[in-house]
This record gives C-alpha cells, sequence and structure tokens, in this order.
C-alpha cells in the first residue's frame, strides 16, 4: 500500500515532466510514433487507461526505442495495477537512456520492492542517489534502500512457517478472513466475501460472518451466523469474548451509525444473540472505526481507527470498559505501536500481553507485515517485531489470530495452493513469537437442590494480589461458563448469584510447561436457607497453625461481604482437620483456625450475634483420610446457616 503510493507519486511527477520533456526533444525519429504518444498522453489525462495504453503500444511498435513511449506505458500500467508489465517498461527506457528520467530509477526501485525483488529494488534507490537530489528527497530514497537492504535480509533468513489449508468444509473458491477462535479452540468464526448480483443492479461484494466447530478433531461445515442480518451491506472484523458471551464487530454505513464504519457488540443468551448495539459516540466516531479485539478479562478493547489524534493513516487505540458498564473515551497505543503508516488488525492474546497486529509503518518486506509487541509492567509497548519471511511476503499481510494455546496460529492467505482467493490457513508459532502460556476454566453453574442451570456471576482472583483478573457470568440457559487465564499463578474462582451461597475453588496453572490442560468444574450453588452450608476452599493456614496466611484475605473478604448482602444471615464457623495426630490436639487447631475467621469477621465491623465458631477435628471428613488428596480436602473450614429471620 505504501509503495504503491510512493510510485504513484514519483510516475505523477513524471507526467507532469514529459510535456516538458517532449517540448525539449521528441525521443523518436517518426512523427507517426510521436502523434501515437501525444494521443496516449491525452487519453492518460482524461483517465482513459486502455485506451492511454492501446496509443504507447502503436507508438512502440513504431519505435522501439521511443523512451517517453516506454515511461508513459510504465505510468499507465502502474495506474492498471499492472506491477511487472510496468517494471518491464521502465527497465526499458532505462536501458536505453539511464539518465533521460532520474526519477525513474526510484520507481523502479519501489517496483522492485512491492514485488518483493530487493537486491534489484537496492540497486535501483543506489542509482538514483547518484543524482544531485534535493535533501527531502535524497532522505527519503536512502529510508527505501534501508527498508529494501532489510527486507532483503529478512528474506535471506526465513522463518518456520508450514501453513497447513484448513478444509473445503471452510474455504472455497470465495475470499475467506479468519476473525476469532473460542477460548477452547474449538469454534472458529471467519467471514466470507463473495460477489452478489442482483437485478437492477451493479455487481457488488457482501461479507457475512460463518461459524464452524470442531468435531473429532474435524471442522464441520462451516453455517452462516444469520443473527448478524442488518440493513448494513456488510460486517466484518469480528472479535469474540473469551467467555463465549459477547462479540464485537464492525459494520459499516448502518441507520444507527456515527460514521462510515462502527463497532458494535451483541450477547449472547442461550443459542441466540441480542440484536447489535453500537458502542456508542465515545468509541465511535465520524470517521473509521473497525477490526476489534478483546482482553481474556472482558476489560479492554483494541481496535483500529484513522481517527484525529493519531500518528499517521490508521492507528491502533483501546478503551477501557469502566465500573458503570461503559466504554471509556480511546486512548491511542503510542508511537512505539503506531506510525506514519497504517496500523491495523491488532489481536491481543489471552496472555493479555502479547499484541498481533499488521503495519505498513515498520521496517518490513514490502507491504503491509504482520508483528508482534509485547506490553511490559509499566504498560509501555516493547518494539514490535517482525514475524518474518515467509510468514510476511512483499504483499500485504494482515489477518493472524493466534490459538489460545499460544502454539499455533491462524492466517488468511493467497496461497497458490488454495481453494480460490484468500483462503484460511493455520501453522506452528515459532518460539520467538509465541505469547505466554494460557489455559482456561470451565463448567457450568446449576441449582444444587434442582441442578436446573444458573446464571451467575464467575469471578476470578489471583492469590498472590488479590487483583481480579477475570469478572464473566455463566449463560443463563445451560449455566456454561469459560473464563482463559494467564499461567504461572494461583487463582481463586467464585461463583455467586443473589440469594445464593458463594461458591469458590482455587487451582494453579503451571507457567513451565505451558500444557493446555484445562479446568473442568460443575459448580452448585446453595439457597440462602437456614442449614444451608459452603467451603472456604481459599482460607489458608501454615503447616499445624491458626494464623491465617495473606492469600486469604480475598475469600475472607468474599464472605464479609455475603454478610453485609444478607444482613438477616447469621453464620457458625467450623474447622475441620484430618486424622493426623492426636483427637485433642486436632480439636484445638481446629478451634483456634476457625476462631481466626470469627476474629476477622468482627475487626471488619459485622455483629457479634451474628456469628459464632466450633471445631470439629475430624469428625466429619468429606474425603479419605488413605491418601494425601483425601486429607488435603478434610483440612477445611466451613460455614453454615444457623439463622435466617423468616425461617
Amino acid at each position: 500500500m505504501v509503495q504503491k503510493a510512493l510510485c504513484i507519486l514519483a510516475a505523477s511527477m513524471l507526467i507532469l515532466n514529459l510535456q516538458k520533456l517532449s517540448c525539449q526533444e521528441t525521443g523518436s525519429s517518426s512523427r507517426r510514433a510521436e502523434r501515437f504518444y501525444q494521443l496516449a498522453l491525452k487519453e492518460y489525462q482524461l483517465m482513459n487507461y486502455e485506451q492511454a495504453l492501446q496509443q504507447t503500444h502503436k507508438a512502440l511498435k513504431i519505435d522501439n526505442r521511443f523512451v517517453r513511449a516506454f515511461l508513459l506505458a510504465g505510468d499507465i500500467n502502474l495506474e492498471l495495477g499492472n506491477k511487472y508489465a510496468a517494471i518491464s517498461d521502465y527497465e526499458n527506457a532505462i536501458l536505453i537512456q539511464p539518465d533521460y528520467y532520474p526519477p525513474a530509477h526510484y520507481i523502479l526501485g519501489n517496483l522492485y520492492l512491492g514485488t518483493g525483488q530487493y537486491e534489484k529494488a537496492i540497486k535501483r534507490f543506489s542509482r538514483y542517489l547518484e543524482y544531485n537530489l534535493p535533501g527531502a528527497e535524497r532522505s527519503l530514497t536512502r529510508e527505501r534502500k534501508e527498508t529494501a537492504a532489510y527486507a532483503h535480509s529478512l528474506k535471506s533468513n526465513p522463518v518456520p512457517f508450514n501453513p497447513v489449508n484448513l478444509c473445503d468444509h471452510i474455504n472455497t473458491p470465495n475470499n475467506e478472513y479468519v476473525n476469532a477462535v473460542s477460548a477452547d479452540g474449538e469454534m472458529l468464526i471467519f467471514t466470507v466475501r463473495r460477489p452478489v448480483e442482483e437485478a437492477g443492479r451493479q455487481r457488488f461484494f457482501r461479507e457475512e460472518f460463518y461459524v464452524s466447530h470442531l468435531e473429532n478433531n474435524q471442522w464441520s461445515v462451516a453455517e452462516p451466523m444469520k443473527f448478524l442480518s442488518t440493513d448494513s451491506e456488510s460486517e466484518g472484523a469480528l472479535a469474540l469474548s473469551y467467555d463465549n458471551n459477547l462479540i464485537f464487530f464492525t459494520s459499516c454505513h448502518r441507520s444507527d451509525g456515527f460514521g462510515s464504519c462502527d463497532l458494535y457488540y451483541s450477547i449472547k443468551q442461550g443459542e441466540k444473540w441480542s440484536d447489535p448495539i453500537n458502542l456508542g459516540p465515545v468509541v465511535n466516531s465520524p470517521r473509521w472505526e473497525s477490526q476489534p479485539s478483546l482482553s481474556s478479562d472482558g476489560k479492554t478493547l483494541y481496535f483500529a481507527s484513522n481517527r484525529p489524534g493519531g500518528f499517521g493513516g490508521s492507528d491502533i487505540w483501546k478503551t477501557v470498559l469502566q465500573a458503570d458498564g461503559s466504554w471509556g473515551r480511546p486512548v491511542n497505543l503510542g508511537n512505539e505501536i503506531n506510525t506514519a503508516g497504517d496500523e491495523m488488525a491488532p489481536y491481543i492474546h489471552a496472555d493479555g500481553q502479547t499484541l498481533y497486529f499488521s503495519s505498513t509503518g515498520h521496517p518490513g518486506l514490502g507491504g503491509a507485515d504482520l508483528f508482534v509487541s509485547r506490553m511490559q509492567p509499566d504498560g509501555h509497548w516493547t518494539s514490535p517485531l517482525n514475524l518474518g519471511y515467509p510468514i510476511n511476503t512483499h504483499a500485504d499481510e494482515i489477518n493472524l489470530i493466534v490459538h489460545p494455546d499460544g502454539k499455533s496460529a491462524f492466517i488468511s492467505s493467497d496461497l497458490p495452493d488454495g481453494k480460490g482467493g484468500y483462503d484460511i490457513y493455520t501453522f506452528d508459532l515459532y518460539d520467538e513469537i509465541k505469547p505466554l502460556p494460557v489455559s482456561y476454566v470451565k463448567g457450568t453453574v446449576r441449582h444444587a437442590l434442582t441442578y436446573k442451570p444458573l446464571e451467575a456471576k464467575v469471578e476470578l482472583t489471583d492469590l498472590e494480589n488479590g487483583m481480579m483478573i477475570v469478572s464473566s457470568r455463566s449463560d443463563p440457559v445451560n449455566g456454561e461458563f469459560l473464563a482463559v487465564l494467564p499461567a504461572g499463578s494461583r487463582y481463586a474462582l467464585y461463583a455467586h448469584r443473589k440469594n445464593f451461597i458463594f461458591s469458590s475453588f482455587h487451582f494453579a496453572l503451571d507457567s513451565i510447561t505451558g500444557i493446555f490442560d484445562p479446568v473442568l468444574l460443575d459448580i452448585l450453588l446453595k439457597p440462602v436457607e437456614t442449614g444451608q452450608s459452603g467451603v472456604l476452599r481459599n482460607v489458608f493456614f501454615a503447616h499445624d497453625s491458626y494464623f491465617l496466611e495473606s492469600e486469604s484475605l480475598v475469600e475472607l473478604n468474599r464472605l464479609r461481604s455475603f454478610l453485609a448482602e444478607n444482613p438477616e444471615v447469621a453464620l457458625e464457623i467450623s474447622g475441620h482437620t484430618d486424622n493426623t495426630g492426636s483427637y485433642t490436639y486436632n480439636i484445638e487447631l481446629s478451634t483456634r483456625r476457625a476462631r481466626a475467621v470469627y476474629e476477622f469477621l468482627l475487626s471488619e465491623g459485622i455483629d457479634i450475634n451474628r456469628l459464632t465458631y466450633i471445631g470439629f477435628a475430624d469428625k466429619h471428613p468429606v474425603d479419605t483420610n488413605k491418601t494425601p488428596e483425601g486429607r488435603a480436602r478434610n483440612r477445611r473450614t466451613e460455614f453454615k446457616i444457623i439463622n435466617r429471620k423468616g425461617q
């Protein structure tokens, strides 16, 4: 894209000078050839490019050393998108008279750069630098030469790339562009761009979303996502939230839009989705907003826009979810990511730190290339790394979606072995461009007495720092939920709903192996009724101690909030041990542990009349004491509702 613009700029300079040059010398000894050339020039100025090209061919048939005719033919072919024909024309002109029009060397350099012929591009830029150029033009030419040299270096040091065409169930003779893959890797959403013809209307293209599911390690026949049928002629650039409950997408020229293309979202309820909802005028501007990507915690939405305040054409921006549920004013990602060129198609991986995107402004192989950058603890981004050749080529690479497992990615490309147009491929990532390891938690929330699915909040907190990592919800129809988490930490999970006792779990995700090994849970929520109890699975004590560890604060604060939300409830806090050691020792230890929780709640302002505590030692085991895992489950702290007003 940048190459084409630069070539057209230089070619436009050529046309402005051709008339001046023609006054100085004809370039041909044939008057007939000159007449055809003048006709070609006239047609060119009228933008009748095909007719102009025919006239240059007639002139060159008469005089095959007519330099100006070759230069004009090259310019016309450039306008028509015939790069290789343009290269031939400019080369012929230079071969005949190398110094006749010096900028032809610059034009050829850009054409060679745009077609992946980097050594030839370097040669042409070097030749142009031999002339007495103005300072700005010399600087630009040196920059182009450096770009060609860098591209040559990338191509000379290829990275591993083994693209595999997905299958006929997904790829067709039309263009397919990958949009999103679900956190469990079992659902793929993509855009199909197909030609449409209507009576009394010119042929045009429509973009629609399709979905395919992984069944027995095979992708199912793709089906259209009909719920997004709107008054817009096309929707595209879809992002799926990691809990599968939200989609964000781009729709253009809708009746409720604020600009040419706006960002919308839809909410999943069972198997149905809500009508599309515009993100509003804070996020959407009168300009172009597109290509959304949502962070795994659901709090940050990245997107591309050419709105004012950026660094160039299209920049990458982000908007953060506010406490009231609205999206905040967009913030530009800054000059670590954005350039004077176009930055597009951001994809933030589930690790929350690794950003993949497309750019024409960072050094690359000639067109739009794919890059990766990582967010540092201070919020800044590392210098973008080009994914390398042959992932990137001299053509435009735009779409890249990385599998949540971090080992592979999906890309849209028009490789020669495709089904036609752009197809979706998958390939393995080499180590330098892999994201951090992640895994996911997946399960259902149900009523503990009726076993019916429940809609509930599902929140995951880092036990080490108490920060909430994910806030999601279970589906109101089937009770399912899914959350993605970075590996390398210990997490607490809470499922809660009004008038129900919260349920908690804890688990650790290994950062060393990086195994995509999901945690699967079936959560049963008990109603807030006298006699119902809960286990405080994230209250921790040191070995043989009744002193609360700091990681217990997350759970203790959760219990305090539960009591604040249910002021009519009174609790009994109970401590339990395994059968290791004497009963006398265990009854004292379990009582003191229960009392530690009791005293924390009192210190937080809970009325003493609503609390009591007791130790049971090993009287009420919930598992065997014959295994380490069973004994660990038996060592626990519980709470039971002993009174509720009205019951």
